[in-house]
């Protein structure tokens, strides 16, 4: 049986890191940067929405970690640690 997805099984760490190193590139660009972050956040959600059917869960704004078996512990444990670390990064990006 393969293991449940969790919050972070939507992109590899390589993906993400490269997404992060990338947003924090565009914040630092001299006099452009908060407006250039702001674009390409558009720019990709708007190519999303051309090329990728939308949950429930992302039209209420919500991001969907699930399913998560509640009677694993170890997984309802690391799908609410990777929960937690999602929201502690973007929190400190705002």
């Amino acid at each position: 049986m393969a293991s449940p997805p969790t919050w972070a099984s939507s992109a590899s760490p390589h993906l993400r890191a490269a997404k992060d190193a990338t947003g924090r590139t565009l914040r630092h660009l001299p006099l452009v940067g908060d407006s250039a972050y702001q674009a390409a956040k558009r720019v990709k959600e708007s190519l999303k929405q051309l090329v990728a059917t939308t949950s429930l869960f992302e039209t209420l704004g919500l991001k969907y970690g699930g399913p998560i078996d509640g009677h694993d512990v170890a997984a309802l444990e690391r799908a609410l640690r990777d929960a937690a670390a999602y929201e502690d990064r973007w929190s400190s990006t705002s």
